[in-house]
């Protein structure tokens, strides 16, 4: 305590704290720790045997007032240490562990020497922080008291606390053992099946080790294992807080085996930060920040004034943007001022100039921009298309919309079809001009069949629905039903990309098929379809996650493979990859 902090009255727990465990050393007192490694008091403990040390809290005081040794009882609120990961109130304990002494065979000096003479440091300030941390740290402490993780297989005397007189030899069977078995290998035997008769004496080792030792000596078991890598690295880069952890313990474990650094240089990164400055760290929920991140980043950060018909003169799509005096990249996207699918036919809204800081939005937005300036100048190649539409198409079409928004579909899928490398500029937007004139009809005949296969599809699929009897397949229609939602066939060409929606006649048909076996394949069909039913779920849950393109075909695949015949690719969709992509994709 210090003259100006504090109350007077001082307690000292060697057992319970750095500081109080250095007095003690001091002045030679007891080291008692009571308490377990469960936070309940052990049998040895007078009194509060058994209870746990914050329930027995109360009961303490309880005890000091009835006993007359409370001289006063007053709660207040204040700081208290927690666990970084688990965010739980730490408890202080004094219990055996293994350290590795720095300055007993020179290691502190032999990384400090490392620092200062062989080693670069980006920016320079990391040169500093790793030094004195070095400089100051003490003995590293290498051993945990966790249920898993990389064991230190060390046998202890039961009398005496030292070591087996075999260590070394041991290490090296545990460590074949677990090369062949994994780490099990190690905690599913006991110490008699090491060392044999000597298990009486001896008591096996159950701590683990620091998981900053298992990563310090990667220098070890992958740059030296690995042809196509070099020890030491030319660069090691991390975050700040590496300086106390990777960056050091692969400097340290190094020292020790090489005498050497394993990196010839340390790049420090910083992080990324929320609005109020917090670090995101992986242990927080981010679904939130990651929400407002995409609409942050797709919202326009300003738009220039005036509205085009054609192409501007003067466009740019990448530009550079002075922030807070650093240069950002931003892009420039024409914007249409009005959707395709709300346009008519005498509609004159053209498109603005808007700028993003997200480049793939501004090329999904600039895309829509170049279609609705194309569209413009079609004149009369966009009526030649539209006279194209046959009777049984539209009729198809009447249970979703009219023929004329069937007209504006058909025109924009067309264009979009057209669209292989997007004009950023007026030369690129003249070029793709004439090759629309030349192509449009042409791309129009190949869109216009795609649109005929998927609408009359649809409506034989409907048809057939109609005509099941719904106490029997009442589960498969509504199965069946789901994957037609599914696929939005409303505005399909609006809501999906060219590749995706060009591949729905093929799992239409797919669907047909299944509905002429239908009556014959009950018990198959029902087997089918409880292990598609729960990817449905996912996949309606998370429709509007564009992550699910890849997995969308999948599970389409899967389905044609189940439900009608095997599709031929080199891969076969499984339950088994669907679950691994999924998991891949991080989607919670």
């Amino acid at each position: 305590m210090t003259a100006t902090g504090g109350t007077g009255a001082v307690h000292t727990a060697p057992g319970h704290g750095v500081d109080d465990y250095e007095v003690g050393l001091q002045y030679n007192l007891k080291v008692d720790n009571p308490v377990g490694g469960n936070g309940v008091y052990l049998p040895t403990a007078p009194i509060f045997a058994g209870e746990h040390i914050y329930k027995a809290n109360p009961q303490i005081i309880a005890t000091l007032a009835e006993n007359n040794k409370l001289w006063a009882h007053h709660p207040i609120k204040h700081s208290y240490p927690h666990c970084w990961r688990h965010k739980t109130p730490i408890i202080f304990r004094a219990t055996p562990q293994w350290f590795i002494n720095m300055d007993a065979k020179g290691l502190r000096q032999g990384a400090l020497n490392a620092i200062e003479n062989d080693i670069s440091f980006v920016p320079d300030w990391g040169k500093n922080r790793i030094q004195a941390m070095i400089e100051g740290r003490p003995d590293w402490c290498i051993s945990r008291q966790r249920t898993w993780g990389v064991p230190i297989p060390f046998f202890v005397h039961k009398d005496t606390n030292e070591l087996h007189p075999r260590t070394p030899e041991l290490i090296e069977d545990v460590a074949k053992l677990i090369e062949q078995e994994g780490i099990d290998g190690w905690y599913n035997r006991e110490a008699k099946d090491f060392i044999g008769d000597d298990a009486e004496h001896y008591n096996a080792v159950r701590d683990t080790l620091d998981v900053w030792f298992d990563s310090g000596t990667t220098h070890y078991a992958v740059l030296r294992e690995r042809e196509e890598l070099q020890d030491p690295a030319d660069l090691y880069l991390e975050g700040s807080d590496q300086h106390r952890g990777w960056f050091q313990s692969s400097l340290l474990t190094s020292i020790a085996i090489n005498e050497r650094a394993p990196y010839k240089g340390l790049l420090t990164h910083g992080f990324v930060v929320d609005e109020k400055g917090r670090t995101i760290e992986k242990g927080r929920d981010l679904s939130e920040l990651e929400a407002r991140c995409r609409t942050e980043t797709h919202r326009p950060v300003k738009q220039s004034k005036g509205e085009f018909q054609t192409f501007p003169e003067q466009f740019v799509f990448e530009a550079a943007q002075k922030v807070t005096g650093v240069v950002v990249k931003q892009f420039q996207a024409l914007v249409p001022t009005k959707a395709f699918s709300k346009l008519d036919a005498k509609d004159e809204s053209g498109v603005v100039i808007q700028t993003f800081n997200d480049q793939s939005e501004a090329i999904r937005q600039h895309r829509e921009g170049v279609i609705r300036l194309l569209y413009v100048q079609l004149g009369d190649l966009s009526r030649q298309l539209k006279k194209q539409i046959a009777k049984p198409l539209a009729l198809a079409y009447s249970p979703l919309g009219d023929k004329a928004q069937l007209e504006q579909m058909l025109i924009y899928a067309t264009l979009q079809s057209i669209i292989c490398d997007l004009p950023v500029n007026l030369k690129e937007f003249q070029n793709l001009q004439l090759e629309v004139k030349k192509s449009f009809l042409s791309h129009g005949q190949t869109t216009l069949r795609i649109f005929n296969e998927i609408y009359i599809a649809w409506q034989d699929i409907r048809r057939q629905l109609l005509m099941l009897d719904e106490t029997i397949f009442a589960k498969n229609i509504d199965d069946i039903e789901d994957q037609l939602d599914l696929m939005h066939l409303a505005d399909f060409v609006y809501s999906k990309p060219v590749e995706v929606w060009s591949e729905y006649p093929r799992y239409l048909k797919a669907l047909l098929l299944r509905l002429d076996r239908l009556p014959n394949n009950l018990q198959r069909d029902n087997a089918a379809i409880a292990q598609i039913d729960p990817w449905m779920d996912k996949l309606f849950k998370h429709k509007q996650d564009a992550r699910l393109k890849e997995l969308y075909f999948m599970v389409e695949e899967l389905r044609i493979s189940l439900f009608s015949q095997p599709m031929k690719t080199k891969m076969p969709i499984s339950a088994t990859r669907l679950q691994k992509v999924w998991e891949k994709l991080g989607i919670s």
